[in-house]
């Protein structure tokens, strides 16, 4: 086995991507969190919020410790299947070694190419599986054994990965849904080595769990990890790196006495777990909806309104892709609580036009809440290792309108957003307003409402509670002319489309909000020649308060960095109109950038503070 050689390099870097899943994308539970190295132009931007005991790990300590367990304990195990590998129908064999794994499946009633269910994988010396009970629960049960004599740890996780290569050939299974199951170390170490594994079950005994196990589990991090052991001593001192990820709910474990042998009890506690997380999500909710919006355009109501889900035990509506608005459209949330499935990433709501490069106008729609209704993104991040934000596009926002006229949306809470919550694109004519914020800063960019190159014409009003970045956000950005198509955050993409890009004629009132990441309530920020003017802000107060963390300023206008080709000049920022502003932070008004032929009035600085930080050149501006 010594000799076989890592010829094709880590296959975990292959299965980086995502399954497609009716329009929205989630991410496979495997996916490798390895981030571009330090040294990468972009490095920097995407570990920004990630917490240091997660960067570290990731950023050396993990190899650091994989090259311990192979020095000292288990032996280098070769990666990839070997280029004499040959997959047969029941069996994967090495023409140079004459070595043969041998496969024996089973399969769960429905298990199709069109539908590929997860599975259970163990060795074929592991005695008592039930085999019966896996495939009943919905899931394969995939036993491999070696045709010849081996030994060691090093050799089970080789011959697992290889089991793995063939589950990856079979339609019916869902390669990126895998449990490996096992023995001490030895399922832990398989699933350190070979990351395609979605999770791991392993049967601890005592005397395992002095031996550095608690730096097995970790090195399983942060994909799902299940102990069956005497003691919790294991589980407890990895929990650590799974607490930095935010991911505790991806370990799992249960004490137990007796001998170390998997019982029946042990597989149904396994099973249990893979069942909230292996399994994919129900896309009934979605189905559901966009079944009501159909019925509601054919016989000409053209509205929807969704109440509690009397489908659901939390009486909730879990999306697995955005709802998408038509228009002329009402939808409405009466009472209701909406929220992304664990693991998805797409928008909660986007007009029906909006598609990456190809955006279709829509006009009249109305997306509207009742009774405390609440849309949320989740009870987690989705988007690892980054957590969240504009590194991972447009798809990271809540609601998301691009070329839409004539519109409403408000009357409900947002809560946990992916990114931003609101998101608004070459958009006139909306109106934006009695929206509450419940956002905490646990996700990187967590603004509230955001307004993009080519609005105007729009009122955004009675804005409340906590987002994690800037509460109101105008912003205006675009490539170079001439740059290949880039979409990002925006996905109507960044190409220049002249004066139609400017953003103008935009009322924010009645803001009394807190930005739990210590940013601003209200930024303009205008640069590469796009023009912002004619935007009035007007009662604000930043209701930061006691141990929360104070903006640095309340409102910002303009900036030195975050342009593409060039920062704003003067003239392209005028007839800005602020007042009512009360600050909590040392800074009430912020200005970064040029402007003109504008006012900044009535502003209520804390007690030391200042009203204004003022480092850029200004032309008739009005200052109390």
């Amino acid at each position: 086995m010594n000799r076989l050689e890592n010829d094709i390099g880590c296959l975990a870097l292959v299965l980086v991507g995502t399954l497609t899943c009716l329009g929205g994308s989630v991410p496979s539970p495997a996916v490798c969190v390895r981030a571009c190295p330090e040294g990468a132009a972009s490095a920097r931007r995407l570990w920004n919020g990630i917490s240091p005991r997660v960067k570290e790990w990731e950023l050396g300590k993990r190899d650091e410790t994989l090259k311990w367990f192979e020095d000292h304990q288990f032996g280098k195990t070769p990666m990839g299947r070997p280029a004499d590998g040959k997959i047969c129908g029941r069996s994967v064999e090495f023409t140079d070694s004459g070595l043969r794994i041998d496969i024996t499946c089973g399969l769960p009633e429905g298990a199709s190419a069109a539908h590929p269910v997860p599975v259970f994988l163990f060795r074929g010396m592991d005695e008592g599986v039930p085999t019966n009970s896996i495939r009943a629960r919905g899931y394969a049960s995939v036993r491999w054994a070696f045709a010849g004599k081996t030994e060691g740890v090093g050799d089970v996780a080789w011959g697992s990965s290889r089991a793995l290569d063939w589950i990856a050939s079979r339609p019916e299974l869902d390669a990126t849904r895998v449990a490996v199951v096992g023995y001490g170390p030895t399922a832990l170490w398989t699933g350190a080595r070979d990351e395609r594994f979605a999770m791991v079950a392993s049967c601890l005994s005592d005397d395992v769990n002095a031996g550095r196990t608690d730096d097995l589990v970790r090195l399983v991090a942060p994909r799902l990890v299940y102990l069956a052991a005497h003691s919790r001593a294991a589980w407890d001192a990895a929990h650590d790196l799974y607490s930095a990820y935010r991911l505790e709910g991806r370990m799992g474990c249960h004490c137990r006495e007796g001998i170390h042998k998997l019982r029946p009890d042990d597989w149904e506690k396994f099973m249990d777990f893979a069942d909230q997380h292996l399994k994919a999500p129900s896309t009934a909710d979605s189905d559901a909806i966009a079944r009501r919006i159909d019925a509601s355009l054919a016989d000409g109501s053209r509205a929807v309104t969704l109440t509690r889900n009397a489908a659901a035990a939390d009486g909730a509506w879990h999306l697995t892709r955005a709802i998408l608005v038509p228009d002329d459209f009402t939808l409405v949330f009466n009472g209701c609580r909406v929220e992304l499935v664990d693991g998805v990433q797409d928008n909660l709501v986007r007009n029906a036009g909006a598609a990456e490069g190809t955006c279709q106008p829509n006009k009249g729609i109305r997306i509207l809440g009742r009774n405390g209704a609440v849309l949320s993104g989740g009870r987690r991040n989705h988007y690892l290792p980054r957590r969240s934000g504009d590194p991972n596009g447009w798809r990271s926002v809540g609601i998301l309108l691009c070329d839409v006229s004539d519109y409403e949306v408000g009357g409900f809470a947002m809560e946990e957003t992916q990114c931003w919550a609101i998101s608004q694109e070459r958009c006139c004519r909306g109106h934006v307003h009695d929206i509450v914020f419940g956002s905490t800063d646990v996700m990187f960019n967590q603004d509230g409402v955001d307004v993009r190159k080519g609005c105007h014409d729009l009122v955004i009003e009675n804005i409340s509670g906590s987002t994690g970045d800037d509460a109101v956000a105008l912003t205006a950005y675009r490539d170079p002319v001439g740059s290949a198509a880039r979409y990002g955050m925006q996905i109507g993409g960044n190409a220049t489309l002249g004066e139609r890009d400017d953003v103008y004629n935009v009322t924010i009132r009645n803001v009394r909000a807190k930005s739990a990441g210590g940013h601003g309530v209200i930024r303009l920020l205008t640069c590469d020649g796009i023009k912002m003017h004619h935007i009035t802000v007007d009662g604000v107060v930043d209701t930061a308060s006691g141990n929360d963390k104070r903006p640095q300023a309340t409102i910002r206008l303009g900036d030195v960095n975050y342009h593409k080709t060039r920062r704003c000049e003067m003239g392209e920022m005028h007839h800005i109109r602020v007042e009512n502003v009360k600050a909590s932070g040392p800074i009430a008004v912020w200005m970064k950038g040029p402007i003109c032929d504008s006012s900044i009035t009535h502003i209520e600085a804390i007690p030391g503070g200042r009203k204004y930080d003022i480092t850029a050149p200004h032309e008739r501006v009005t200052m109390d």
